[in-house]
């Protein structure tokens, strides 16, 4: 299995949501080269660090995929209604 597809799969199964409601990957990461950078690195505890669909993705130089969902503190969500309510 690509990386890319096991990323996919694992942010699905977090979300509980169906691998094709997510977003594209590729509108995050090149999915071409993730296999090459993934393979490229030295030590199997290096990894690979991105957002993708609202989480934080790592991918370690063995393959292994790591998810944590993104969670906005409420200042974020302030400052983000803010700043809305000055472009606004």
């Amino acid at each position: 299995m690509s990386i890319a597809l096991a990323v996919v799969e694992k942010v699905a199964s977090i979300k509980k949501v169906d691998p094709l409601d997510l977003p594209p990957l590729y509108h995050t990461i090149d999915t071409d080269h993730l296999d090459g950078l993934v393979t490229s690195l030295s030590n199997p505890d290096d990894s690979i660090t991105f957002r993708y669909a609202d989480n934080t993705v790592t991918v370690t130089g063995d393959g292994d995929v790591s998810v944590e969902p993104i969670h906005e503190s409420e200042e974020d969500r302030r400052q983000e209604s803010y700043s809305r309510s000055i472009e606004g």
